[in-house]
């Protein structure tokens, strides 16, 4: 199923919105890279992903979210710094490691304690996410350790029957993938680089209590 990624047709994003609610597994075009999802909360579906991505459990999996209010339920409490840096960085290519609420599956957490969350500021995204209304996992669409495929026939020969559904928006252009922030400690830690190191670092500076 084509979509286009800034004026989505209402159409393909409810079929992928019910298809989430199905416990189904797609291919979908994110704001970085293509990535393959599901409803971040169905266990049956989590474990379908990690057996496509032949990917060990232990590394937990990034989702996506429609709201600010979606993170609140996805922890068991927001640290201090996460208001000021969301308010300032979201929607964005910004991945918040926070405190993980014990409803989370261990697939998505990784065993770690932590949950990775991410509001992005694709159009597409926006509204297929303000439709479903969870979160969703969003993972590079690839086999673990290897990079991932950028164009849609790539993905498809790799992927294409293993997975309930296909959202195509053809080659994506090139993009640095998300900086990952870990807010779990006393000291916020940038653990991945990525689009966002040099804000996140100035807005780190500007609060002496993050350093």
């Amino acid at each position: 199923m084509e979509v286009d990624l800034h004026r989505p047709d209402p159409a393909v994003v409810e079929a992928a919105s019910r298809a989430v609610h199905r416990g189904e597994v797609l291919l979908y075009p994110t704001d970085t890279v293509y990535g393959i999802g599901c409803h971040g909360l169905c266990k049956a579906a989590l474990e379908k992903i990690l057996q496509l991505k032949r990917r060990t459990p232990d590394k937990g999996l990034l989702l996506l979210i429609p709201d600010l209010e979606t993170a609140e339920r996805l922890t068991d409490g927001l640290p201090r710094q996460f208001q000021r840096l969301a308010d300032q960085l979201w929607p964005g290519p910004v991945t918040f490691l926070v405190p993980a609420a014990s409803t989370i599956p261990v697939s998505v957490t990784g065993n770690q304690g932590k949950v990775g969350i991410r509001y992005p500021s694709l159009p597409f995204l926006r509204l297929w996410l303000e439709r479903l209304a969870v979160p969703i996992v969003s993972t590079s669409a690839n086999l673990s350790g290897q990079p991932a495929p950028e164009s849609g026939s790539r993905l498809e020969a790799l992927f294409g029957p293993k997975v309930d559904l296909f959202l195509d928006a053809g080659t994506l252009p090139e993009s640095a993938p998300s900086t990952v922030l870990d807010l779990c400690g006393e000291t916020p830690r940038i653990v991945r680089n990525g689009a966002m190191d040099e804000q996140i670092l100035h807005l780190l500076a500007e609060d002496p209590g993050s350093g």
